[in-house]
């Protein structure tokens, strides 16, 4: 039998209002119910917004899959039948991970972070709850729980900034070269430099070699992972040359931190 953590007062909150509870009890709430409530009415731009969380859960040594759950949900369109569309289906740290990567300008976004932290802390400590049966014991539990509400509140402030490295990345247009992104990638934990990451895009299929000229495959620029960008000509004997240039744009490095996360990159 589960216990609800939630007062009366909390349960007039929307985030209560959307939260849903599966037939074994577990809770979870939708990533678009959550869009709205976080000030955000385009999925593309809340989406960089779940892939900045899934990366912070990594650093914080947890598994994304274990707390965004990959789904479909039905979605109306103007005009046309309800289409499936991409969903996450969270749990409550999800939420809350979610809610410490959006746009901290938005005031929505500074409640939804207060709302989830709060029942965060609560639902880590009811966990932990026993009743005492003697005095001593309650001094124990006591001092046990004061521990476990200071151990959460020093990883939400480790969760503050898991992030930080992608600050580059806070524009949906920009794509970094691949120096900077792989000090972005090793500042986010992977284990890379500018070398060992054009070996390893070229290894998997994203670059390709040509007249000693790094190009990108139309597949990963379909992709949304890269662009080529064209620079000015010059000329190389009696030849005339443009400057090729392959960036990483923020869906790709979302991509990368991925799929290189777990291994250690080797050229």
């Amino acid at each position: 039998m589960s216990v609800d953590l939630f007062t009366p007062q909390e349960q007039g909150s929307p985030f209560d209002a959307i939260r849903q509870v599966r037939a074994d009890g577990s809770e979870y709430w939708s990533a678009r119910d959550l869009m709205p409530l976080l000030g955000y009415d385009r999925w593309e731009n809340f989406d960089i917004s779940i892939g900045r969380a899934q990366a912070a859960c990594i650093n914080a040594g947890f598994i994304p899959t274990d707390h965004f759950r990959d789904v479909t949900k039905k979605v109306m369109t103007r005009g046309v039948a309800p289409v499936n569309a991409a969903d996450f289906e969270l749990t409550r740290y999800g939420a809350y991970m979610l809610a410490l990567e959006c746009d901290g300008r938005k005031p929505e976004v500074a409640t939804a972070k207060t709302y989830f932290a709060v029942q965060t802390r609560r639902a880590e400590t009811m966990a932990q709850f026993q009743i005492p049966q003697t005095y001593a014991e309650a001094l124990r539990l006591a001092a046990n729980q004061a521990e476990a509400i200071e151990a959460l509140e020093a990883k939400t402030e480790a969760l503050e900034g898991p992030a930080q490295a992608w600050d580059d990345l806070a524009s949906p247009g920009a794509d970094l070269c691949f120096s900077d992104a792989a000090k972005t990638l090793a500042r986010a934990g992977v284990d890379t430099g500018q070398n060992r990451l054009f070996t390893w895009m070229d290894r998997h299929g994203w670059i390709y070699r040509q007249d000693g000229i790094w190009h990108a495959y139309q597949s990963a620029v379909k992709a949304g992972w890269l662009v080529q960008k064209i620079g000015p000509a010059y000329m190389h004997g009696n030849q005339r040359h443009h400057a090729v240039q392959v960036r990483i744009t923020t869906r790709g490095m979302e991509r990368l931190l991925k799929l290189m996360a777990p291994e250690t990159v080797t050229p």
